[in-house]
């Protein structure tokens, strides 16, 4: 019996046309007659599961005429050559990049170069060898390049022949600039004629001549703050087996020789989060401890304080507890370190500290943390944070945000509720929020003595009410000290402006804060003064956010999406899988229901219930907005649509309604073949998406994607079949990951790290390790644009599929020159990528990505979402369920391609593709 036909039967039985005995027997009958490739597939995480069945697909091509649907196609099932699959795999995992020689028609060409890393301030010898082992001479030309950061010595002649059965060997050296940078650089060769080209590339890792420097120590002013958690450390280090190992300035990651772990980042512990220190001390060969230094100038006369907090990571399920971790701080004078502070703790929630320094002012300190794994020398899951290490000079302002005080809410409360009542403003602090057929609502606020740090911001509908105590504001990572506020009205505006102390210079800021009515909702604009943004740009803002409700919530709503109820504390970042729109949902307990936005890409969602906290928190000049509902989360959605204006991007009307059709692997004419007899089973409004095409193999040596691989006419043939078929034809592409073996590499096109590494990108493990750099977001257009002009004069795709730029949170970065970029450059500059794209392939023409988070929309299309079990977000929650959040806003805007590979969606296979859950959330899109 034919493959399809039995799938169809599969998932007949599937869907419960038999009882669930006669189900079971029918369906164990039906995949004993698969080939052994569908019945492994559907376990294996890299593959998905053919099931564009045509009574399936009918069926919703009429309830989504005007949507989409989506379900995944793999050759693999439909060629049986699964076998064929990993053997390639397992054949490329015997390299890290392709070994440097090439051969053709008797003749090779290969380059000889040294093992281990290279330092950068010497020559880097290497040799090239053309060997001639056919019965008559060649000529031709032969050429040796570098990148832009070396030139070769020695070049061979411009043209050369060679004998039959010869071999010519040139030995030469690459001769570094001083601009070499710690990373893999490559040596080209390449040997040319009229019907020969050879071109192997090495690689080698260069390790820059000197080390990073340390800046010098840090001098904080009288009354200034440090996050030192902000700050990269003087010095990181550790200690095993007697023997001291320094890492160097800017060291964040895992060493390989000993497993020691060092990064700066945040940490939730028991609801709260905080900038961490975080470490687990070393392990291989035996434990040890490990340490960071801070280098401090501390001002005469001015009292010091050290606030710390200690905690341990949370366990997974059955894995061993810690007996516990030491924590010591010691404080140094000319190298001599005295022990002020430890503790040895195994505690899980955060436990807080201070350190007096006020003795030691007027001197130069290093401020020494250290972990160790205690008395038994046990690392068993030692994973520990030094929770927001803030370093305080002099005495707190009057004025500062230590402590924040709250005004009593009755009389905010009251003015909320007459606000809405009679749709007039109560004060000039007062709001109303009414939009077409929804009920009014009244916004009020009270300022505090820290402006808005400090306000209460009130909520209602003449009869509930709902109050936040005031913004969450951060500068430098550091809690906002606010020495004045002013406030003023015009135009039916609300402004408040805050001075502030910046905490790193002793130096001020004001931060202004506009609120405004607009279609309902309540928006609330951040910005700093012309000074500040002219000295730092929008950097010094780190977080802004909603402070907690009086009135606890009882659910959530956020990402493509999920609703919980009850949950936990957690927190959850921006991107493409979990958090991924720029508007989260809260329904209280009051019956209030509350839609938060954000304009600008957000850091992330924090929720904190026993704080009843549930806030977007985000840096820089953002916008928020807040839309109130008396009719749950799903009517403040709605209503928020309106308020977001979002556009489509010209692609949509091409992409509505069509179901998408997701191949990797496989051979082109096979494929060709199920396109064909597909359009029969009248399978046509479809986009057919083509991810594993590329010239080098898939995501290897980028950009260079053209021409296809393997069957350049094969793949031509299958794009032929889309066309007549009716189908949009998506080609993969990539312009994240940029390999130094492509053509053009550069680090002048990578994002660097503040202290001036190159960011490393995927590490291609199915090409045996080849790692790749991440790409600057000003640098790629050029290549993109090319790769469109090639493809679209070959065989002219009419959509494309532009891999990670809406599942990867858009980022801020550094370029090579040190130069800081915020993360709206990087929306900016994916956003052109598709339009670009669009503009050179065909008017109209769909642009999609993966996962899909909402920063694009206006320039992306469509993307082929992976809707995650809500579990894999939140991991306690009374309970939770799939919910269409994202499409609540999004809808017509940017289109969700079904549920994703099935093991994500539900590693149950009663609820993988073919399921009723499973094509309902298709449905819904």
């Amino acid at each position: 019996m034919h493959f399809i036909h039995i799938v169809v039967q599969i998932i007949y039985h599937v869907r419960g046309r038999l009882s669930s005995q006669q189900n079971s027997a029918k369906l164990k009958s039906l995949r004993e007659k698969l080939p052994k490739c569908l019945r492994l597939i559907p376990n294996c995480p890299d593959f998905t599961v053919f099931t564009l069945i045509p009574p399936i697909f009918q069926a919703i091509s009429a309830v989504v005429s005007t949507r989409h649907a989506s379900f995944f196609y793999s050759a693999e099932m439909t060629t049986y050559r699964t076998v064929f699959f990993l053997s390639a795999m397992l054949a490329t995992a015997l390299f890290a990049f392709d070994p440097p020689v090439e051969r053709q028609a008797g003749l090779s060409l290969a380059l000889q170069t040294q093992t281990g890393n290279h330092l950068a301030g010497a020559p880097y010898a290497f040799s090239v060898t053309l060997s001639n082992g056919s019965d008559r001479a060649v000529t031709g030309d032969l050429r040796l390049w570098m990148n832009d950061d070396w030139r070769v010595a020695a070049q061979p002649p411009a043209t050369l022949t060679i004998a039959p059965n010869a071999q010519f060997v040139l030995h030469t050296e690459g001769v570094p600039s001083p601009r070499v940078v710690n990373g893999l650089y490559p040596i080209h060769a390449s040997f040319s004629n009229a019907t020969q080209m050879l071109h192997p590339i090495a690689l080698f890792a260069a390790q820059a001549s000197a080390k990073k420097s340390p800046p010098p120590p840090f001098a904080p002013g009288t009354n200034a703050v440090i996050a030192l958690a902000r700050c990269i450390p003087h010095v990181v280090f550790y200690a095993q087996q007697q023997q001291t190992n320094t890492l160097g300035y800017g060291f964040e990651g895992a060493d390989a020789a000993s497993g020691m772990q060092f990064r700066r980042a945040q940490q939730m512990r028991t609801g709260e989060t905080k900038q961490s220190l975080a470490f687990h001390p070393p392990w291989k060969k035996g434990a040890g401890s490990a340490a960071c230094d801070y280098c401090v100038t501390l001002p005469p006369g001015q009292p010091a304080f050290l606030d710390i907090s200690t905690a341990l990571r949370d366990l997974a399920p059955n894995e061993p507890p810690s007996d516990g971790v030491e924590f010591k701080i010691f404080v140094g004078h000319n190298a001599v370190f005295e022990e002020r502070f430890a503790r040895f703790s195994a505690a899980r929630n955060w436990e807080p500290a201070t350190l007096d320094l006020s003795p030691d002012a007027g001197t130069t300190i290093t401020l020494r943390f250290w972990i160790g794994p205690g008395p038994k020398n046990d690392t068993t899951c030692d994973m520990c944070f030094w929770g927001a290490p803030t370093l305080r000079i002099g005495t707190p302002h009057d004025g500062a945000a230590y402590p924040l005080t709250y005004a009593d809410p009755q009389a905010t409360e009251a003015c909320a509720r007459k606000t809405a009542r009679t749709g007039s403003p109560a004060t000039d602090h007062c709001f109303v929020l009414q939009a077409d057929n929804v009920p009014c609502f009244g916004a009020a606020l009270t300022p505090g003595k820290a402006g808005l740090l400090d306000a209460l911001i009130t909520f209602s509908n003449g009869k509930e009410v709902l109050t936040f105590q005031g913004f969450t504001c951060e500068l430098f990572d550091a809690r906002a000290h606010v020495l004045s506020s002013a406030v003023s009205s015009c135009n039916q505006k609300l402004v408040i402006d805050h001075t502030l102390l910046l905490p790193d210079s002793g130096a001020v800021a004001t931060l202004r804060a506009t609120l405004q009515a607009k279609s309902g909702a309540l928006m609330i604009s951040w910005t700093l003064d012309d000074a500040t943004r002219t000295k730092y740009g929008s950097a010094p803002l780190t977080k802004l956010g909603l402070g907690p409700a009086l009135t606890p919530f009882s659910r959530i709503y956020m990402g493509f999406g999920a609703v919980f109820e009850k949950p936990e504390a957690f927190t959850l970042p921006y991107h493409g899988v979990q958090v991924s729109t720029r508007h989260v949902g809260a329904d209280y307990e009051n019956g209030l229901s509350l839609v938060q936005a954000t304009d600008l890409v957000p850091d992330r969602v924090v929720c904190m219930p026993q704080r009843n906290l549930f806030s977007f928190e985000s840096p820089y000049e953002t916008t928020f907005i807040y839309v109130p509902s008396g009719q749950g989360a799903f009517a403040a959605a709605r209503a928020y649509r309106a308020v977001a204006g979002f556009r489509p991007a010209a692609g949509i009307s091409t992409l509505l309604g069509r179901v998408c059709l997701d191949q990797w692997g496989g051979n082109y004419r096979r494929a060709t073949d199920d396109i064909q007899r597909a359009a029969k089973y009248g399978l046509t409004h479809a986009v057919f998406v083509k991810h594993d095409w590329q010239r080098w193999g898939y995501d290897y040596r980028l950009p260079d994607i053209y021409p296809p691989r393997d069957d350049p006419e094969g793949f031509r043939l299958l794009r032929n079949a889309t066309a007549q078929a009716g189908m949009l034809f998506a080609p993969h592409d990539n312009y994240i990951d940029f390999y130094p073996d492509a053509e053009g590499f550069t680090y002048d096109h990578i994002v660097f790290t503040k202290t001036g590494e190159p960011r490393k990108a995927w590490l291609n493990r199915g090409h045996g390790g080849a790692q790749s750099y991440r790409w600057n977001p000003h640098a790629f257009l050029p290549f993109l644009q090319r790769n469109m002009q090639l493809m679209r004069a070959d065989f002219a795709p009419d959509a494309l599929f532009i891999d990670v730029f809406t599942s990867i949170p858009p980022w801020d970065f550094y370029d090579r020159a040190g130069a800081f970029h915020l993360r709206a450059e990087t929306v900016q500059r994916w956003r052109e990528a598709f339009d670009l794209a669009r503009a050179i392939l065909k008017p109209g023409s769909a642009m999609i990505s993966e996962s899909g988070h909402d920063a694009l929309i206006g320039s992306i299309d469509g993307v082929q979402a992976d809707h995650w079990r809500p579990s894999e977000w939140v991991k306690q929650c009374r309970d939770a369920e799939r919910t269409p959040w994202h499409d609540m806003v999004t809808h017509n805007a940017m289109i969700l391609f079904a549920g994703g590979l099935a093991n994500r969606y539900d590693p149950n296979p009663d609820h993988g593709y073919g399921s009723d859950d499973y094509l309902s959330m298709t449905v819904l899109g």
